[in-house]
């Protein structure tokens, strides 16, 4: 028997979803990442030499910044929504996006079937889209989420064929 909250979903919302769990698990290295352009570009006489004003660096500075204030409250507002997800969806999604596991390694950790780690991984994946929906921050930040600089490159073709199937049925 399906919840009637989860016929209403999407497959784009699925892959949102998915897409924001995978840029979740990547944040703590974007935000590393970002904070060592930031030192390079205050502390280094490169970007002054090639012709920059310091108010152009200064912009470019507070524009890193802001990008990782974003993955900050991404990463924050995502692991609220998986704190509401029961304990068993949670150490999935955790296990398979933060851990970067195999479904066969996932199902073997659990002593699950293959199949039953599909089915486990789809459940999931609809609890936590369904969570997110009922949080008004992804709601009202869907676009600010979704230009996130890992956004684009965090989709890959799996995921565009299954949500493509998902539609079709």
């Amino acid at each position: 028997m399906t919840n009637k909250s989860q016929i209403c979903l999407t497959a784009e919302e699925i892959e949102d979803s998915k897409i924001i769990l995978r840029v979740y698990a990547k944040s703590n290295s974007a935000v590393r990442a970002i904070e060592k352009q930031i030192l390079k570009a205050a502390l280094g006489s490169f970007y002054y030499k090639r012709g920059s004003s310091t108010l152009d660096q200064c912009n470019r500075i507070i524009d890193m910044i802001e990008t990782k204030e974003r993955y900050l409250t991404l990463r924050e507002k995502t692991e609220n929504v998986l704190e509401t997800l029961k304990e068993s969806d949670r150490e999935f999604l955790t296990l398979r996006f933060v851990n970067k596991m195999q479904f066969a390694d996932i199902a073997d950790y659990f002593g699950w079937s293959l199949r039953n780690c599909f089915r486990r991984y789809d459940g999931a994946t609809r609890a936590f889209c369904e969570a997110m929906k009922n949080d008004e921050f992804f709601e009202r930040e869907k676009e600010t989420v979704r230009s996130l600089p890992l956004y684009g490159l965090e989709k890959r073709k799996s995921d565009e064929r299954r949500a493509e199937a998902m539609s079709r049925e």
